[in-house]
């Protein structure tokens, strides 16, 4: 009995998941006539984070095992 519901959920989530996932790569219709640019003119700008990223950094915190 147990098993029965199970596969029945399985078979709904089968079902349901590829739906909602093509569903959501629908591209919605935009208008590109109606956009207009914006004015914006701050008075101060400062960065907000420094860093020096490289590829090394990358390297060094990848698992070792992921191949």
């Amino acid at each position: 009995m147990k098993s029965k519901i199970l596969l029945r959920k399985i078979v709904a989530a089968a079902l349901l998941a590829p739906t909602l996932l093509l569903h959501s790569c629908v591209k919605e219709e935009y208008n590109l006539n109606n956009i207009e640019a914006g004015t914006w003119n701050p008075n101060i700008a400062i960065p907000l984070v420094y860093t020096n990223f490289s590829i090394n950094d990358i390297v060094l915190r990848t698992d070792k095992t992921d191949r």
